[in-house]
């Protein structure tokens, strides 16, 4: 094979088909001979061709042409140069590999199982390595390159350096740094600040696009908002129309200022009011007592979440702040329509339509089976529901749009005063009837 194409001969240029070898076995006797197929035979008697005996044939294949689907010998060449190597490609399917058959000392197409891949007790060097463009490595600069986000699997599980191997410098852009849950390092206008994000209300930005404090809690599986973790808020912001895509950093927005219960710039002075010095600002936030030997004066709105304790109260009240003046009138028909009500009073702001589980004491009990603590979860008050005064046209302009809902009692108050001149002119006109009356009566008795 390989030499020739003599087919009649059994010679044979290549070998790349099916081929089929019939060996004849010839029976010598001494008259002649005689051709047997496939015969196995013997010699009878000596080796000389005139005696009766049988040729038991022998075939040898020295070599075959190193031709489509032939196995052939590789030596350092062929290693070095597959271009006489070929397979044949009915047999040869696609992810197969050059593989070592130890059995038969050759190399033949195969499929390198999973098992043998590389194990975690491998040492493997690479001078550069991308993975699926994510994850890569550079061996001239001694770089990792990353094009993708850093996710571990569990929560709060890993760290960033040690107590002993630091990281010498952490570079960030402009955006913002979170520590734990609740709290934000945060560049704005080229200045630091550090925030504290509110845990009691809705954020703005999914309040503004439909979505109710109500909803956030059954979709968290939480009772009240301050359960409501960062997770929460971004899961449920997605699933509202015009927020799929939204992120922690679109939800608590910097400049949303109604969304932070702690807003401090870095390097800002804070100024130190004295008796004798008149300073004004936009907003004051005051986490300690306040001690005034003078006059606080607070020309816009004052929100407390607690309660205000003043030895004195006056109000501002100067005609010459005052004008357009109006009588109050029918303010007797118009306090009638209030509803006062007898309630708990939470610091942390609920479903409108909530309505606690009270333990065998009477304590409210929280949906999530939290018994409520007296003058620190709540207190118990008489009062005015601002919702329900929104719908009295009178005195809608008493309720303040602040977050949660105020009302300015001192118009409350006022109509108050109204309403009783009224009773009292009522009564006035009532004795006066009365006593005509009397006189009557007491000329008929003559």
């Amino acid at each position: 094979i390989g030499k020739t194409n003599d087919i009649a001969n059994g010679k044979f240029l290549s070998w790349n088909t099916n081929k089929t070898i019939n060996i004849k076995v010839r029976e010598y006797t001494a008259d002649g001979h005689e051709v047997k197929i496939f015969s196995v035979g013997y010699w009878d008697g000596g080796y000389e061709y005139n005696s009766d005996g049988f040729v038991c044939p022998s075939l040898e294949i020295t070599a075959i042409g190193e031709s489509s689907g032939q196995a052939v010998t590789l030596t350092t060449n062929s290693v070095n140069d597959l271009s006489d190597v070929s397979f044949n490609s009915t047999s040869t399917t696609n992810g197969q590999a050059l593989v070592w058959n130890s059995t038969d000392n050759i190399w033949e197409a195969g499929t390198v199982a999973s098992s043998g891949g590389v194990s975690s007790g491998d040492d493997i060097s690479f001078n550069n390595l991308d993975i699926s463009g994510v994850l890569g490595t550079n061996k001239s600069n001694n770089q990792i390159k990353l094009r993708s986000h850093i996710i571990p699997t569990t929560n709060a599980n890993f760290d960033l350096g040690s107590a002993e191997y630091k990281i010498r410098h952490l570079f960030l852009s402009d955006n913002s740094l979170w520590i734990g849950d609740d709290h934000k390092i945060d560049i704005s206008g080229g200045k630091m600040k550090f925030k504290k994000r509110k845990k009691n209300i809705v954020p703005t930005s999914i309040v503004n696009n439909g979505g109710t404090d109500s909803a956030a809690l059954a979709f968290a599986g939480v009772g009240q908002l301050t359960d409501m973790k960062l997770h929460h808020w971004e899961s449920y912001a997605r699933t509202l129309t015009g927020l799929e895509n939204y992120s922690v950093k679109d939800i608590f927005q910097t400049e949303i200022s109604n969304d932070w219960d702690e807003d401090l710039e870095v390097g800002q002075e804070q100024p130190i009011i004295t008796t004798s010095v008149d300073i004004s600002m936009n907003n004051l936030y005051v986490h300690g007592d306040i001690s005034c030997n003078s006059t606080l004066d607070v020309s816009g709105n004052g929100i407390f979440s607690g309660t205000v304790t003043a030895s004195g109260s006056i109000l501002s009240s100067d005609d010459r702040v005052k004008h357009n003046e109006q009588p109050i009138i029918n303010a007797l028909s118009t306090i009638s329509k209030i509803n006062p009500k007898h309630y708990f009073k939470t610091n942390k702001l609920y479903d409108a339509s909530n309505n606690f589980t009270l333990n065998d004491n009477g304590i409210p009990i929280s949906t999530s089976g939290t018994t409520l603590k007296m003058n620190k979860d709540y207190t118990i008050e008489t009062g005015i529901i601002a919702q329900d005064l929104i719908n009295i046209s009178e005195l809608e302009f008493a309720v303040m749009k602040t977050n949660p809902l105020g009302i300015d009692y001192n118009s409350i108050h006022c109509t108050h005063i109204a309403a009783t001149n009224e009773l009292h002119q009522i009564v006035k006109t009532q004795q006066t009837e009365i006593q005509s009356q009397q006189q009557e009566i007491e000329t008929l008795k003559l």
